[in-house]
């Protein structure tokens, strides 16, 4: 299976590309499941870097991962793209190959594997998982579904006096919200719900209720709070098999330095923290965070932007259990989750802030507006169904019609699906060239005595971090020990004996470019005399007797283990 552009892969093609890579790129790519669904698909994760150089956990690692929420499918597109960039390129582009020398990157593309599953074959809009939540079985009520069977489930009108919509005036299609004075008795009023109907029978309470309730963005244990706290955060943290998978594959891995999850749709990137406002992080973290989202800004045309401050539905209303608080605040990883794709941004319409534009917004001109965009740049019927009488089974005469929302609102249309996952990609590579990365500095052999029988030599050895964040990743890796102590281990071979400095022993962690941030310009560099990174190199020494091999490995934990051989 080759990549595509412009097209969502399924579960089956996500597979088969999975397996052509490993085959492809043995050199390269490892494949493994890292747990699976409740219906026993597995959750793949390719782990993807040059093992000439190194095994992949003794290099900075980068995590990425898409599809947390099964509806938005563009995440797992641009993990296939981050996949199929650094594979493809690797031998044409040399700082990718550099790249991969020097890192590792861990890419789930699909988490909720069952979900798309359920989406892609049974047309259901799943938000993570297709197992029945917060009822294990179905109450009466009203319930989304394809009742029609043309493979999408969009909207369906019904005329009555006292509903809350009206057609626009300006474009049929679209339907508005009445204003509080609206009551023209010439004016047709309208009942407004998704496409659906009452279980069991049309005798059941007109409750519209939600199948698939799970939310994997509120499964995870920092600050997790139960269903009537945090709607679809099921029994308990990690009470999923699919973020037990995830949580599980990142704490065996802690040389996870930052990580991205991409979801969908509000084109901006989300940094913690989420429920407390920026002074009560960590003031150098912060600046990582701002810095590192000035770039993903950069490339990707997304503001960067704190989740408590600038994207919460209320003031008020928090959000307990994502992967994002917990990735930072409990592990320590800087990580970001990528918003994808923004219709009204694309169509050139000025909306509010992030979330509050589409959960509120019912500008008619506005909206009109992008609907004429989606006439003049897709193609008819893939993302507007028109209105058109229906025989319901249970309530009569009723019209469906409206947005086919998970290829123009959720996700990109397919025309513009590519150019929205590789600038993505690029902020991805972005922060992995940030990590942490220690070079050999400087390394001698000074002979003391001349004595064929009692050789003594000194051996120097300097390494630097001249990567942009430290060797212990972040702040609070270090403050809540996710990141541990680097140490130093020095070998002798057989001849060689080390007669003074240590062969075992704890060493200080590498600063990186990022203690610059502080400095915000060549003067003030200047004035204060701190023109480079503090602490960002270190030294050893060692005497020893006789010839052979020092064999010298320095574990800086995040940033990668360094290995050093003195032939004497």
């Amino acid at each position: 299976m080759q990549y595509k552009k412009n097209h969502y892969f399924t579960n089956a093609e996500l597979e088969a590309f999975l397996k052509q890579c490993e085959k492809q790129y043995p050199q390269l790519c490892t494949l493994e499941t890292i747990g699976s669904c409740p219906s026993g698909k597995s959750i793949w994760l390719l782990t993807i870097t040059d093992r000439e150089t190194g095994s992949h956990q003794e290099k900075p690692a980068y995590w990425v991962d898409g599809n947390t929420h099964a509806n938005e499918l563009a995440g797992s597109q641009a993990c296939i793209y981050l996949i199929h960039h650094v594979l493809s390129q690797c031998d044409a582009n040399s700082e990718i190959k550099q790249l991969l020398g020097r890192s590792t990157f861990y890419v789930v593309p699909r988490i909720s594997v069952d979900g798309v599953e359920s989406i892609m074959t049974r047309h259901y809009n799943i938000r993570s998982s297709d197992q029945l939540w917060p009822h294990k079985n179905l109450l009466p009520g009203f319930y989304e579904e394809d009742i029609d069977g043309d493979g999408h489930t969009s909207g369906m009108r019904i005329e009555d006096p006292a509903g809350p919509w009206k057609v626009s005036k300006k474009d049929p299609r679209l339907m508005l919200l009445r204003e509080p004075d609206d009551c023209d008795p010439n004016e047709t009023y309208y009942q407004l719900l998704p496409e659906g109907q009452l279980y069991p029978d049309k005798n059941a309470p007109f409750v519209f209720r939600n199948r698939f309730g799970i939310d994997m963005n509120r499964q995870f244990p920092t600050n997790w709070e139960p269903q009537n706290l945090q709607q679809g955060s099921g029994e308990a943290a990690l009470s999923q098999s699919e973020s037990r998978a995830v949580y599980d594959a990142i704490v065996a891995r802690p040389n996870i330095v930052g990580a991205q999850s991409f979801h969908t749709f509000s084109a901006v990137i989300l940094r913690p923290l989420l429920n407390q406002e920026d002074h009560e992080m960590d003031f150098t973290d912060l600046e990582v965070y701002k810095a590192l989202g000035k770039r993903g800004t950069e490339i990707t045309d997304y503001p960067n932007i704190s989740v408590f401050q600038d994207f919460c539905y209320h003031p008020k209303k928090k959000f307990y259990g994502s992967f994002l608080e917990w990735a930072y605040n409990s592990r320590g990883i800087y990580a970001f989750t990528n918003e994808m794709w923004h219709l009204a941004k694309k169509a050139g319409v000025e909306v509010g802030p992030a979330v509050d534009w589409f959960a509120r917004a019912s500008d008619e001109d506005k909206i009109c507006s992008m609907l004429k965009w989606c006439d003049d740049n897709l193609q008819p019927g893939t993302y507007f169904k028109e209105w058109k009488p229906f025989d319901h089974p249970q309530l009569g005469k009723v019209e469906l019609g409206g947005w086919k929302g998970l290829y123009v609102w959720s996700n990109p249309p397919h025309e513009f699906l590519q150019e929205e996952v590789e600038k993505n990609v690029g902020f991805v590579l972005a922060c992995a060239k940030s990590n942490p990365h220690v070079v050999l500095h400087e390394q001698n052999i000074e002979q003391v005595t001349s004595s064929s029988e009692e050789k003594i030599s000194t051996l120097r050895l300097t390494v630097k971090n001249q990567g942009y964040l430290p060797t212990y990743g972040s702040s609070v890796a270090k403050q809540k020990g996710t990141c541990y102590p680097a140490r130093m281990y020095a070998e002798a071979s057989s001849g060689l004996e080390i007669l003074q400095g240590e062969a075992d022993r704890q060493v200080e962690h590498l600063q990186g470019r990022y203690a610059n941030l502080f400095e915000r310009s060549m003067a003030a560099s200047t004035v204060f005399r701190s023109g480079r990174s503090l602490n960002a190199m270190a030294s050893f020494e060692w005497t020893v007797k006789g010839t052979g091999t020092l064999h010298v490995k320095i574990d800086y934990a995040k940033g990668g283990v360094f290995r050093h051989t003195f032939e004497v």
